[in-house]
């Protein structure tokens, strides 16, 4: 028998093995570096699957997208969303998990933890959560005319209220005078109101010190006042102003809610806030008080709502009671109105004069022309507040009223004033070029307090939730989440038993660990 060398054959299943080996640790090596991809977008299509689950109700009752971090129950917990994680990642994971098919997948990996990092909720941030969502669902809504509108009116309405304090400040001051039986020596002794009438009044009697001195009789004083207008004013604002704006007919609505329990009392949380953008700052407070007066009902606005009816006063005000909200709302509104009515009063000589006739015939007798022009300002604050009563009643009646009086669209002459307070009917007008209601309401969303205004929208939100979903919490509300993922994958290539005896390897397992984040 002829003998064969086997020197090749030898030489070349070493050669296969080595090759063998080399190209398994090759893939190895790259399916090492593919199973942290694969992870990476397993856990980024579970955060996509999981923020695709927002809450269905409150997106088609608010349009806000938010993931409800509680799962139906009362508090909010990691472990729902883990749970939930879980399953999406597990099918990112094993493709054919729950399905029949026989199969292989270069990457089979193990889950073995998933942890919640961090989470950021809709009453996080000092309300900003809620701003943002607001703002990226009505930022396409063209604002750009209406936002330079409402600046202007803010800035009309400061000014009115700057107007109303000095006049209150003034009638205080007055009214905080003694005027007893004593010698009235020093008739600038009114020189401190500090308004431009009562400076150019003291200025016009300041030569008049010297004179002999003047007894003054306080009984008639006070007689003269109680049955002029100024006492009739004073005792509808304490007792019966009410009664002379709300539209006849008009139920007002008596509904209280818990506020113990509400976002707003709960879960403020404050921060410092930043001095952005003056455009991009002013066109977002404009869309939020636009979405405000979208989504809650307010006097005007006929909503029919199974919690508060005036959900946006309550955002402005944040009382308990329905009608609590309306009357401050509607003292607001006069404050502005009265010192906008009194800035034009001031402005027209003719009102001036009338103000100044009925100022003599009330404290004329007193020969003190400190005082007459003094009675005069008072007058110029009852007759504004007159016609604030009126500008707010044609307000809650739905009408327009002019934002700056003119001759054209005052209301009430001077000699209807005791008329007026007495319940007598007043013809109402429309003013074409004025605003309505909800313009006011506007500005005043312009004006409060941000975080205050952020937190009361959630208790609305939150209360009329509740109507659908019990356990409705805003402060469970989840509008971002940060997460770790932990997985473990055996060893593919290098188990097939020619690489393994080859380098002589046991079983081990690679840890591949992900950490990504995701918010709407």
């Amino acid at each position: 028998m002829e003998r064969e060398n086997g020197s090749i054959t030898v030489f070349l299943s070493l050669s296969l093995t080595i090759m063998i080996t080399l190209i398994c640790t090759t893939i190895e090596n790259v399916r090492v570096n593919g199973l942290s991809t694969h992870l990476d977008m397993a856990a980024d299509s579970a955060l996509d699957s999981l923020f695709a689950s927002y809450d269905r109700q409150l997106m088609e009752k608010y349009g806000l997208l938010f993931l409800n971090g509680s799962g139906g129950n009362t508090e909010y917990s990691d472990l729902y969303l883990r749970n939930e994680l879980q399953e999406w990642i597990q099918y990112e994971l094993i493709p054919r998990l729950d399905i029949s098919l026989s199969g292989i997948t270069m990457y089979p990996m193990n889950l073995e933890e998933i942890r919640i990092l961090n989470t950021v909720r809709a009453t996080d941030f000092g309300g900003t959560i809620l701003e943002q969502e607001v703002v990226d669902y009505m930022k396409y809504k063209e604002v750009g005319a209406i936002t330079d509108k409402l600046f202007g009116w803010k800035e009309i309405v400061e000014k009115g209220e700057s107007e109303q304090e000095q006049i209150q400040n003034a009638e205080k001051k007055l009214n905080e005078t003694n005027w007893g039986n004593e010698l009235i020596v020093d008739e600038t002794a009114l020189s401190p109101l500090e308004h431009n009438i009562i400076k150019e009044a003291s200025d016009n009697v300041a030569g008049e010190a010297a004179e002999p001195e003047h007894q003054f009789d306080s009984e008639r004083y006070k007689e003269s006042i109680e049955k002029s207008i100024i006492h009739q004013a004073e005792e509808v604002k304490e007792n019966g102003f009410w009664k002379l704006i709300i539209p006849s007919g008009t139920s007002i609505s008596g509904i209280k809610i818990q506020k113990e329990v509400l976002p707003s009392m709960t879960s403020v949380t404050q921060i410092e806030w930043e001095n952005k953008n003056l455009a991009e700052e002013a066109a977002r407070m404009v869309l939020y008080g636009e979405y405000v007066l979208e989504y809650c009902s307010n006097f005007t606005s006929n909503k029919e709502k199974s919690g508060l009816q005036y959900e946006t006063e309550y955002i402005l005000f944040g009382k308990e009671s329905d009608d609590d909200n309306l009357k401050t709302c509607v003292n607001r509104l006069l404050w502005i109105r009265e010192g906008l009515n009194a800035a034009h009063i001031l402005a027209s000589a003719q009102k001036m004069e009338s103000a100044l006739a009925l100022a003599t015939t009330i404290v004329g007798w007193t020969m003190i022309p400190a005082l007459i022009t003094a009675a005069q300002l008072v007058i110029v604050g009852v007759w504004a507040y007159a016609e604030s009563l009126l500008d707010v009643r044609r307000l809650l009646n739905g009408k327009k009223v002019a934002l700056v009086k003119t001759e054209a669209s005052w209301q009430l002459g001077i000699e209807g004033l005791k008329d007026f307070f007495n319940g007598a009917k007043q013809n109402e007008i429309e003013d074409e070029d004025g605003i309505l209601y909800e313009d006011y309401i506007r500005i005043l969303l312009l004006m409060m307090n941000k975080t205050e205004k952020y937190y009361r929208t959630m208790d609305v939100i939150q209360q009329n939730m509740k109507q659908i979903s019990p356990n409705f919490e805003m402060k469970n509300y989840v509008y971002a989440a940060q997460i770790c993922v932990e997985a473990t994958a055996n060893q593919l290539f290098l188990m097939i038993p020619v690489v393994r005896n080859t380098m002589n390897r046991k079983g081990q397992q690679y840890r591949v660990i992900t950490a990504l984040g995701r918010s709407y």
